[in-house]
């Protein structure tokens, strides 16, 4: 278990379903926090959205980078 999956584990929903890259980490992500009933993965070495699931994850990192550039602002 990493230090994200308590975390995570607090701020979902039951049966919240992720998506993420492939990180080491995140996988399995869906097997070991019971909250995420479902974990899609998109590897960003192939393709920046998963071509068969549509999985992708910049929404997430246009969000944390504003949040980063908030930061560094301060």
């Amino acid at each position: 278990m990493t230090s994200l999956h308590p975390i995570i584990s607090r701020c979902v929903r039951p049966g919240t379903e992720v998506h993420s890259d492939d990180w080491a980490s995140h996988r399995q992500m869906d097997r070991r926090i019971n909250n995420v009933s479902a974990h899609q993965i998109v590897v960003h070495r192939l393709n920046f959205v998963n071509s068969v699931t549509g999985v992708h994850t910049q929404g997430i990192k246009s969000c944390w980078n504003t949040l980063k550039l908030g930061q560094k602002t301060h």
